[in-house]
């Protein structure tokens, strides 16, 4: 009887230790594509395809230093004739005469809000600095966000069935010197070396993120490519095709995720934000019966 129980232990273990190592083997996710949004595909073989993916969010931290492009700002020196809390505006946009010279103000330097920021002010719209006060600190915490999406290279292919061919897409991968240069110096830096910016931002990027050097992100300069694929379909099948290229974009967001704002400023949006086109291309055949 002895034996017999422990023979059915036994047994019950192995059972539990094969049903453990299935479950594992099953809930093992592809590390290739587990931080990537999935790519979308038609539903039947005229269906629309869209030009972007969903965006998927891999990482959201406090910002440390921010330095953005200023469109409106509240003065914090009533003695230069503006009212307290008031938001003067870029001449035009705003109800009075007086507005912002627009420029590139320090709001957060290592963590700390600057208490008294220079702001330029100019009257009537004559074009030139009308007087420099100081600006009211940053009321709200923004934070550097970094979201993954794919988006379509070229127009979606369509082939009846017995189809075999090579098709080539051109496209671009990194991003441009002035996204990078304008990114990086809102996120506090001013790089003076020709060509740097693009090591200064993935040195800040990766900084403000606490990623090691074996973090895949790699930000480069824009430079056009050409890559080919092969499509190829059985004969009873229609196909539909199309290439995707993988986007890693970085923001400046708010705690919720959504448009960093603050009541003491209004932002340039272009400077708010750098996307950066991987080289990771996938081309995608959906199959459908004739």
């Amino acid at each position: 009887m002895q034996k017999l129980l422990k023979v059915l232990v036994m047994l019950c273990l192995a059972t539990v230790i094969s049903c453990s190592d299935d479950n594992s083997t099953n809930n093992t996710e592809d590390p290739v594509n587990r931080d990537r949004p999935p790519i979308p595909e038609p539903t039947y073989y005229s269906g629309p395809v869209p030009l972007k993916s969903v965006e998927m969010e891999i990482e959201t931290v406090p910002l440390s230093d921010y330095s953005p492009w200023i469109t409106c700002a509240a003065s914090s020196n009533p003695a230069t004739g503006y009212v307290p809390d008031s938001l003067y505006c870029t001449a035009g946009t705003g109800a009075d005469t007086l507005g912002i010279y627009s420029h590139r103000t320090l709001l957060l330097d290592s963590d700390t809000a600057v208490t008294a920021p220079i702001v330029g002010f100019f009257q009537g719209g004559n074009g030139s600095p009308w007087d420099w006060c100081s600006g009211k600190p940053l009321s709200n915490q923004p934070y550097l966000q970094l979201v993954r999406y794919w988006v379509r290279i070229g127009d979606v292919e369509r082939y009846a069935g017995s189809t075999s061919k090579t098709t080539t897409r051109t496209t671009t991968r990194g991003t441009t010197e002035t996204s990078a240069s304008e990114f990086t110096k809102t996120l506090g830096i001013e790089a003076s070396v020709s060509g740097s910016w693009f090591v200064d931002f993935e040195v800040k990027v990766k900084t403000e993120f606490s990623w090691s050097e074996s973090h895949e992100t790699s930000i480069m300069q824009e430079e056009s490519y050409e890559e080919s694929f092969t499509i190829s379909s059985p004969e009873n099948k229609n196909i539909v095709y199309c290439v995707w290229q993988l986007v890693e974009e970085y923001r400046i967001v708010g705690v919720d995720g959504g448009e960093f704002t603050d009541p003491n400023y209004d932002f340039d949006p272009d400077y708010e934000s750098a996307a950066c086109l991987t080289s990771e291309l996938v081309p995608i055949t959906t199959f459908f019966d004739n």
